[in-house]
């Protein structure tokens, strides 16, 4: 474009006069032509559009490394402390259970958190040889809440041979008694910081067979278990097992 000196037309490059006024055009004045509307629009457009894609591929991204992020996160855990003495203690009610059940003996029995987990430490194993996909628990501890019990594991998540990574797991449910068999009613769970829903757990299994296989020496334990009439938790007074023959069916 050429700028007429005189009126201020714009002027299309070829000419030596002014469209408008017919002033001789000079012609060092050339400057770079206007873009239309049109143009502005498009350009527009193609910048909006570039934003917008850049912003879904980061809310992707994003959606992909967060829950990474939080499985990798390792809560800190308060310690369940327990002796010798924890030990023999659940030793001892273990068989008093088995007596009032053979007898047909109405009674209840609580269990602490510490004689719980001095027994869970005894009976736990692992077993991921077969696993490429695996968790290989250093802790495993039994906290106890209104209600409801949390398996907490701590240990190594592992990919074959060239992956470990220091993983917590939480799985949290209460234990009952449904048509005379001892059920675990998940009601939640956590990898690392990520929760997972009941249904999730439910539908997929999810945490389901891990635990199953980490307590598979208890299954002896679930049958005693499934004698009982009522379970209750409670985080002070520990865990009822209360058995009542006449409330069988």
């Amino acid at each position: 474009m050429v700028l007429c000196p005189k009126c201020g037309h714009n002027n299309e490059l070829g000419g030596m006069f002014c469209h408008k006024c017919g002033t001789k055009l000079d012609l060092n004045e050339v400057r770079p032509p206007r873009a239309s509307g049109k143009q502005r629009g498009v350009r527009q457009n193609w910048s909006a559009q570039r934003i917008f894609g850049l912003t879904i591929r980061l809310v992707i991204l994003a959606a992909v490394i967060m829950p990474i992020v939080l499985i990798l996160q390792v809560p800190p855990a308060g310690e369940v402390k327990w002796t010798d003495k924890d030990g023999l203690g659940v030793g001892r009610k273990q068989l008093q259970l088995e007596r009032m059940i053979q007898q047909k003996k109405a009674g209840t029995i609580m269990l602490s958190e510490a004689e719980i987990n001095s027994y869970i430490a005894a009976q736990t194993t692992s077993d991921s040889t077969n696993h490429s996909l695996s968790v290989e628990p250093a802790t495993v501890q039994i906290e106890l809440g209104q209600g409801e019990v949390t398996v907490l594991v701590i240990g190594k998540l592992k990919f074959g041979k060239s992956f470990e990574k220091l993983v917590e797991l939480r799985y949290m449910g209460v234990p009952t008694i449904e048509e005379d068999h001892f059920v675990f009613k998940s009601t939640g769970g956590y990898v690392g910081r990520l929760p997972i829903h009941p249904k999730m757990l439910h539908d997929t299994g999810l945490l389901d067979r891990y635990y199953a296989e980490l307590f598979r020496g208890l299954s002896s334990d679930r049958e005693l278990l499934s004698n009982l009439t009522s379970i209750s938790v409670d985080p002070v007074n520990g865990v009822e097992l209360k058995y009542d023959p006449a409330s069988r069916h």
